[in-house]
């Protein structure tokens, strides 16, 4: 039996991918996904002006950290989920509103700005997101957390 059949082996005999039981570790796993995602657009903007400014070696590595971060996270079953000008229908089960903001150009109620993207963990939310929503002028609004009703 070759090494390659082996490890087809193992595959075929991998139980099912669960969320780590350790509410530290889920945790840390959540916060190093939720600082990526932050991270992600700055380590763009910044790799494109090293390379603009004759410093293409420096760019390269950083992109090359950027994706070995985003591939451990993805290989340990951890999703960042983007929830940039969504529905919020789509999204209440998994968000928290944190404030409102009316915009006359909205149909529907949506996601203004992301605070905190979702993370799951093979599948299961980890770290709810949040957000600030938009709705329209007129809508009435609930009091976003911590406001007094």
């Amino acid at each position: 039996m070759s090494s390659s059949d082996n490890f087809l082996e193992m595959l075929r005999n991998a139980p099912e991918p669960v969320p780590p039981s350790d509410p530290v570790q889920t945790a840390a796993l959540a916060r190093i996904a939720v600082a990526l995602y932050h991270w992600l657009p700055v380590a763009r903007e910044m790799e494109s002006r090293l390379a603009a400014n004759a410093d293409p070696d420096t760019a390269a590595r950083s992109r090359i950290l950027r994706e070995e971060v985003a591939e451990a996270l993805k290989e340990g079953g951890i999703e960042i989920e983007d929830l940039s000008a969504r529905p919020l229908s789509e999204l209440l089960d998994r968000v928290q509103v944190v404030a409102w903001r009316r915009d006359p150009a909205i149909t529907v109620e949506s996601v203004g700005q992301v605070i905190e993207p979702v993370v799951r963990c093979h599948g299961t939310v980890i770290r709810r997101g949040k957000i600030v929503g938009l709705v329209q002028p007129d809508q009435k609004t609930p009091p976003a957390p911590g406001s007094p009703s």
